[in-house]
């Protein structure tokens, strides 16, 4: 069997499924989301045995939601998505306009900057997190274990380009190995113009209930860690932990260096004591150097969700980063390469394999600022 490929003006299909032979059960659907918000959006549903995930191949090629084991992973958003791009006005409040589309587990913030909105000094104006999650896939490759024994592989090529602007291309490659807790994910940005490109990237990876609960705790190798805000550093010194929900909570932003392994591997862990489930991020710090928490502990209608964020740099505005050193420039026809991988796990067992491996990572406690510090945000 071929694998399938999407070619945009050329022979896109409509829906399709494939499926294995019962032993091996793992499916692949290609479906289009009708009425409402979603309407003519298109998804691929991949299964492949413990995880069943939704990739948004419409939509900045995110992870919509998922579950593993049929334990849900993702966020109860107030937006009851997911949101047609076409819907989305990034312009919106102020360049706030990306917040009305924004429900997804595992999304992209980038490629020109990822960060609040505003008019950088060079006149340039710039929304929140970018338009990257905004914006459909051009090319889409769906391989099976026909294809590729033992894993579903999913590829999606995304352009954000404009004429008298950056011209830059994402390749996305999520792989599913057959009957594993955890998958990969590989992103590689390319600068396709005959010009230097600045880019930014921050992986926006955000956990609701079951996994956060009052007692939830996030841990992590960090060699520092600050408070982006004032209002974060009133929760500086439960940074780790979490609480029950609270309507009117304010989001705490927390901005940490990684600590890696020797192959510059690092990661984060979302653990929920109640009912025993977590969940695991790992990234390469050689090109993920920087990686935010973000905590919102709003009631249910507001959002009760927090963010696990490997990035390129830090979430604040793009004249900050760039003036410390944290806007990426890729050289003409260059290309950067970023590799994760999304795990989960259950029980206390294998929450004390995760907590062994973090301390062998970082046996020493990370050196914590208790208030907004020069460089990770602005100082006022």
């Amino acid at each position: 069997m071929k694998p399938v490929e999407m070619i945009q003006g050329e022979n896109w299909p409509g829906d399709f499924e494939l499926t294995g032979a019962a032993a091996h059960n793992w499916h692949v659907r290609k479906r289009t989301l009708q009425g409402g918000f979603s309407q003519g959006l298109e998804v691929i549903q991949v299964c492949n045995g413990p995880w069943d995930v939704t990739i948004l191949t419409g939509k900045g090629m995110s992870l919509w939601r998922g579950s593993w084991n049929g334990n849900f992973l993702g966020w109860k958003s107030p937006v009851k998505g997911p949101v047609n791009p076409h819907w989305v006005e990034l312009e919106r409040r102020g360049g706030l306009g990306w917040l009305d589309g924004f429900d997804e587990w595992f999304c992209r913030c980038g490629l020109v900057s990822n960060g609040p909105p505003g008019v950088g000094a060079n006149g340039q104006r710039y929304t929140l997190h970018g338009r990257i999650a905004n914006l459909p896939s051009r090319y889409v490759k769906v391989e099976t274990p026909e294809n590729t024994p033992g894993m579903i592989r999913v590829t999606g090529i995304i352009e954000e380009t404009s004429l008298f602007s950056p011209k830059l291309r994402l390749t996305t490659v999520y792989e599913f190995p057959l009957g594993q807790d955890s998958f990969r994910v590989q992103d590689q940005v390319e600068n396709l113009g005959d010009s230097p490109a600045e880019f930014q990237l921050l992986y926006h990876c955000n956990l609701g209930k079951p996994l956060l609960g009052p007692n939830s705790i996030w841990s992590a190798p960090l060699t520092e860690l600050a408070p982006q805000t004032p209002n974060a550093a009133k929760g500086i010194d439960r940074f780790p932990q979490y609480g029950p929900s609270q309507p009117g909570y304010k989001e705490q932003v927390f901005l940490c260096k990684p600590k890696a392994d020797i192959n510059r591997w690092s990661m984060a862990s979302l653990y929920n004591p109640d009912n025993k489930l977590g969940f695991v991020i790992r990234f390469d710090t050689s090109t993920l150097p920087y990686f935010t928490c973000w905590k919102n502990l709003g009631a249910a209608e507001e959002g009760f969700v927090t963010g696990l964020e490997p990035a390129t740099n830090f979430p604040n505005f793009i004249d900050f980063e760039r003036a410390n050193g944290r806007v990426q420039v890729l050289p003409p026809k260059s290309a950067w390469v970023g590799n994760l991988s999304l795990g989960a796990f259950q029980g206390e067992t294998e929450y004390s394999k995760t907590l062994a491996e973090i301390q062998k990572i970082q046996p020493e406690m990370p050196l914590v600022h208790k208030n907004p510090t020069m460089p990770f945000s602005p100082v006022t």
